[in-house]
């Protein structure tokens, strides 16, 4: 089979088209709409708001994170950008400590 054959053979077995029976499809669709239905008849729990400091417990937690000097300045520059986030929407209070010997 020369390499223009197998070209050929390839296009016609990719230019066959699939079909989907219908009634399959419409089995599949009500089979998904009962099990929403289901879902939905079951009650979810309702829990309480609690505020972040009951959550842990009532107590303050301090994480630190160390960074290796040659990241220092990479860090200095993109400070504004790292911190942002982590204030406004993680609601976290974050301070950067440079020391020599840390």
């Amino acid at each position: 089979m020369s390499d223009e054959d197998m070209i050929d053979s390839d296009i016609n077995m990719s230019n066959q088209v699939t079909t989907i029976d219908s009634s399959v499809l419409q089995s599949r669709i009500s089979m998904s709409t009962s099990l929403a239905k289901e879902n939905e008849s079951e009650e979810q729990p309702v829990f309480p708001k609690i505020s972040a400091m009951e959550a842990g417990g009532g107590r303050v937690e301090y994480r630190r994170v160390r960074c290796p000097p040659h990241r220092y300045t990479p860090l200095r520059e993109n400070w504004e950008q790292i911190l942002t986030p982590l204030v406004e929407y993680l609601k976290l209070q974050v301070s950067f400590i440079c020391e020599a010997n840390v």
